[in-house]
Parts: structure tokens; C-alpha cells; sequence
């Protein structure tokens, strides 16, 4: 399959320097020099045949992470460990019995300012035995945690109140699975009920302009803003391309999330509706188009189980005859959507489909070919360089 790279390193043709190569299960390919990972990304592929080379746009091989997920662990009689789990006791592959935790100390993959807050907070870890840490770097500096720990650690930190209080010193703090944000107030330690929604993540319009993307520390984002802005900038393209070719002002987005796209294609179309099934992310959403003064945007609450959700959609979708669907759905694929394609409910005449499975866009691929879709272009964003993940973009048109 024929490609073309955007931005090439000079070093592509070369493996990156870790101590933990070969251990750490964050960087399974970083081994394989990035030219030949990219290959193998490809050959996933090649049966979707676009009309066009497939673009391939590098973003670097180190330091794109500004958010890292970890897990904490303290074995008794042992030091506190903070890591990822290794690759040979994780995985699909991985032989039965304990997994093996690799203890990091530093890491090549995340941004500067994220390391530098990493290794400030595994200097003084929770006192616990388990748990799951999400650490955070704003584009402005802040620092974030998220800790989902046991509900027994919680309340046995909340009474001791100084490791809590010392963490909340050098960075704003999340709890547990509702993401509740910690509060120091008259010297008593607090839970809020409410989440907390700041702008831990950026996106772009083509204009270079900023949309803050507002959620919790523990929300969803991509993982780097260098990597999001390459991405942002790939839809974009083939949106524009699409309005192009077949004249195009109307746009539904499905699974838009806290906005990462919505912001910047509300100021290249003329209108766009957009759903999601997730009620903290259209909350957050709604509340940046305001204070972004973004009004033609309308935003549904839509789970596809939902035939009354489906019904108030498919009413709403009837005041547009032509338009274009932007979806970036979990690693399953289209799923439910695709099946309303094949029904006709939604019959979009440009499908910009953004997806980080290869099975899944293969899979909805060859279905979108038989309902009479072309592939117009291919595009790979390797955000996740060194693993073999990735963000696909294709453009396909009736």
C-alpha cells in the first residue's frame, strides 16, 4: 500500500534508548525502529484499499504524554512500587498466575513537565496496598491526580488527613470512580459531591484558535496535546475535503465526548449536531460552547439501546436533507450506528470515520463498501508510537 509521511524524524530508521525496553508493557514495539512499526501498522490495513496513499503523520518517538495511568502497589515488607505491568505478565499471551508490576523511575514518552511531576509524587506515595493513579499536566502547567483507591484506604487517609493534605499542596486531587474532587477547608479534609470540570486538555480550529476541553482529572482525553493537535487537524482536512467535493454545511458527530472536535468544526460548517451517550462529558461540553458563545451547536443526550433516544434523534435529523457524519466510537467499531446506516435512518453522504482498532475499521469497512461508501483517504496518526496502537482517519463518500 502506497503511503506518504508528514513531518518524518531523522531518527525513524532507529530504535529509542529505554532502560526498561523489553520490560515495560507501556512500549512493547519500542525496540522495532519506527519506520518498520509504521510498516506493520499498514499491513493491518491493506485490504481497505483507499482511492489515495495513505497518509502517515508522525508526531515524534518521546515525549508526547501529558497524562500517564499507573498502577500503585506495596507488598508487605517491600517499598512502594509505581508503575505499568510487565510484558511477559500481561496481555493477551501473557502465561497464568501474578502479573509482575515494572517500577518506574523516570519515562521517555511522557512530555517534560509531566516527568518532573511524576517523579516528584513517587517520592511520597499513598500508604496503601493497591490502587490505580492517573497523573495530569494542563497545558498551562496545573498539576492533577486522580487515586482510585479501596473505600477502607480512603477513609483510613481521610482520618490521618496528612498525607492527603501534603498531596493537595503540590496538586489538585480526584477520589475514587466518581471523581470526586479533595478539599482542604478549615482544617478539615472534604469530598465533594460535584465534579470539578478545568481545562486539562486543548483542542484547535484550523485557525490556530484554543478551545479548552473541560473535564474532571479522571475524565477522558486523548494522551498528549502535540499528538491531539495532529489529529484534530486530520479531521478537519477531511471534513473539509468531504465539504468540498459534495457541498456540505450540515454535520452530525457521534460520540463527541467533552468536544474535542466539535469545538473546531462548529467554526467550519453551519451547523452540527452532536451526541453522546456520557452525561458528565455533554454536561462539560455544554458548558465550554457557552463560554465560548458557540450557538449552532445542539447537543443530545443518545444511547443507541435506546429506542425513544433513537426516536427523538432520528426527528431531529429529519430537518436536514444532506450532511455529513463525523464518528470516533470505542475500540468495538460503529456498532449500532452502522446498523442505522444499513437501514437508512441515517444516511450521511460523507462518513468521516476516526477509529484506533484495525480489526474494527476493517470489519466496518467491508460492511460501509457494501452499502456503497468509496474510501476516499486513509490517514494514520501515530500518537501511539512504540505500541501497536493508533488513530485511523478515513474520509468515505457515497
Amino acid at each position: 500500500m502506497a503511503t506518504e509521511v508528514t513531518n518524518p524524524s531523522t531518527n525513524e530508521s532507529e530504535a529509542i534508548h529505554c532502560a526498561l525496553a523489553g520490560r515495560c508493557g507501556g512500549c512493547p514495539w519500542i525496540q522495532i525502529p519506527v519506520s518498520e512499526q509504521r510498516q506493520k501498522k499498514i499491513s493491518e490495513v491493506s485490504l481497505l484499499e483507499p482511492q489515495k496513499p495513505v497518509q502517515v503523520v508522525s508526531v515524534g518517538e518521546q515525549r508526547l504524554r501529558d497524562r500517564v495511568d499507573l498502577t500503585l502497589i506495596k507488598n508487605p515488607g517491600e517499598p512502594s512500587q509505581i508503575g505499568l505491568w510487565s510484558l511477559q505478565t500481561s496481555g493477551p499471551n501473557a502465561p497464568s498466575g501474578p502479573r509482575e508490576l515494572v517500577d518506574l523511575k523516570e519515562c521517555p514518552m511522557m512530555s517534560e513537565e509531566l516527568e518532573t511531576w511524576f517523579k516528584e509524587f513517587r517520592e511520597d506515595l499513598p500508604p496503601v496496598a493497591m490502587g490505580s493513579v492517573r497523573l495530569r499536566i494542563s497545558p498551562t502547567g496545573e498539576r492533577g491526580v486522580w487515586l482510585d483507591l479501596s473505600h477502607q484506604d480512603v477513609k483510613t487517609l481521610m482520618d490521618e488527613k496528612e498525607y492527603f493534605t501534603r498531596l493537595l499542596q503540590k496538586a489538585h486531587v480526584e477520589i475514587g470512580q466518581r471523581k470526586k474532587p479533595l478539599r482542604l477547608k478549615d482544617g478539615e479534609l472534604k469530598l465533594e459531591k460535584k465534579m470539578d470540570f478545568k481545562p486539562w486538555f486543548w483542542s484547535w480550529d484550523e485557525n490556530e484558535k484554543v478551545y479548552p476541553l473541560l473535564g474532571p482529572i479522571g475524565g477522558f482525553t486523548q494522551s498528549g496535546r502535540k499528538a491531539n493537535k495532529a489529529l484534530v487537524g486530520e479531521v478537519l482536512k477531511s471534513c473539509r475535503q468531504s465539504g468540498d467535493l459534495l457541498k456540505l454545511d450540515h454535520w452530525v458527530e457521534a460520540f463527541c465526548g467533552s468536544g474535542n472536535f466539535t469545538y473546531p468544526l462548529s467554526q467550519s460548517v453551519e451547523r452540527v449536531l452532536a451526541f453522546e451517550n456520557d452525561r458528565q462529558s455533554l454536561e462539560a461540553l455544554e458548558e465550554g460552547l457557552e463560554k465560548n458563545q458557540i450557538s449552532n451547536v445542539k447537543l443530545m443526550a443518545v444511547d443507541a439501546k435506546s429506542k425513544r433516544q433513537m426516536e427523538e434523534f432520528h426527528q431531529e435529523l429529519q430537518k436536514w436533507s444532506d450532511y455529513g457524519l463525523l464518528a470516533d466510537p470505542p475500540r468495538s467499531g460503529l456498532m449500532k450506528l452502522l446498523d442505522e446506516i444499513k437501514e437508512q435512518r441515517i444516511r450521511p453522504k460523507a462518513l468521516v470515520y476516526v477509529s484506533c482498532s484495525a480489526p474494527s475499521l476493517l470489519k466496518d469497512g467491508e460492511q460501509l463498501k457494501k452499502l456503497g461508501y468509496k474510501l476516499q483517504t486513509l490517514a494514520l496518526v501515530d500518537q501511539f508510537v512504540h505500541s501497536p496502537h493508533v488513530e485511523w482517519v478515513s474520509l468515505w463518500t457515497l
